[in-house]
């Protein structure tokens, strides 16, 4: 008895000391996660001067704000062309695919506001590009205030209800999977998609990509000394450098998909056509498609369609 008294004394310390154990644990993994959650939101928000333009009536006051004065002027030539070179670096980063540096150097430069908005397109990208839809969210948001009549900008937030729209999908596939439902589209989602990519459709001509993100005169150094001029980087290498330069091709071809998933037929080969004009590869696309046609009867539009597809994945035109 005394034995067995002994051992169940010391089986209730092991259990208490591992029940202690545990929620020490349980806190410390707690005050780690609270400290990188806290890190994570820093590094995702704007700087603090971009969120006073958000919210401001007054764009000047917001670019006074920055510590640029009233005649306009963002310091000696000197900070200019340091800007331009490290503009320059930036761009050549994301163009080599070193994304995360070149988001680490965007967070320390002060920019004019048309640049902020480059900015925040460039962040939201690559966050995109990692799967961090939710990461990319903010900057979109706050850049939406103060130009959401940008193609770009709109063709991210596009972007964003397609990876909903896509993850939806998988998720209905896998009901469907276990119950007799078939998963059925969202219209709600379909439809929005379709809103935003015609709006990106409508506001791309408006994008001058050889514009640059800062002006010209400011790559050059008028004090005498030896450095050479620099090119400021255009919209447009910006946009190459980030993958993002076939924009309106990948618009349409998403408007394709999405019009066949609501069964608007005629305006999914139309948009289809478009994005292969414009040297985008579409032919799974084309074949979806075909399919579709071949199943509601229309077997000449189907055939015609499906030589399309063929002819896309071929390389060839048509």
């Amino acid at each position: 008895m005394i034995i067995r008294r002994e051992l169940t004394v010391e089986h209730e310390l092991i259990k208490w000391f591992l029940i202690l154990a545990l929620a020490s644990s349980l806190v410390l993994i707690c005050v780690a996660k609270s400290a990188s959650d806290e890190k994570l939101k820093s590094s995702r928000s704007f700087p603090s001067e971009f969120q006073r333009w958000a919210t401001s009536n007054d764009l000047n006051q917001g670019l006074l704000a920055l510590g640029q004065n009233e005649s306009g002027d963002w310091g000696d030539a000197a900070s200019r062309y340091a800007l331009t070179v490290k503009l320059q670096q930036i761009v050549n980063h994301h163009r080599k695919g070193n994304h995360e540096q070149a988001m680490l150097d965007w967070q320390e430069l002060r920019l004019p506001l048309e640049a902020e908005v480059w900015r925040a397109v460039a962040m939201a990208a690559c966050y995109m590009k990692t799967g961090d839809d939710w990461a990319a969210k903010p900057y979109l948001k706050d850049a939406d205030a103060v130009a959401n009549d940008n193609a770009v900008l709109s063709f991210l937030k596009a972007e964003l209800i397609w990876h909903e729209i896509l993850k939806q999908g998988e998720h209905n596939r896998m009901l469907a999977s276990y119950t007799s439902s078939e998963g059925g589209d969202n219209p709600e989602f379909l439809n929005l998609a379709i809103t935003v990519y015609k709006k990106v459709l409508a506001q791309a001509p408006h994008i001058d990509t050889t514009a640059t993100l800062v002006p010209k005169q400011w790559g050059v150094r008028d004090n005498g000394l030896a450095e050479l001029p620099v090119n400021p980087p255009t919209i447009g290498e910006l946009l190459q450098a980030l993958r993002l330069s076939d924009y309106v091709a990948v618009s349409h071809s998403r408007l394709g998909v999405l019009y066949e998933h609501t069964g608007d037929l005629e305006n999914a080969e139309t948009q289809l056509d478009q994005a292969a004009e414009l040297g985008m590869n579409v032919s799974a696309e084309y074949l979806s498609l075909a399919r579709k046609l071949k199943l509601t009867g229309q077997n000449a539009a189907a055939h015609r369609v499906f030589k399309k597809a063929i002819e896309a994945q071929k390389g060839g035109t048509i």
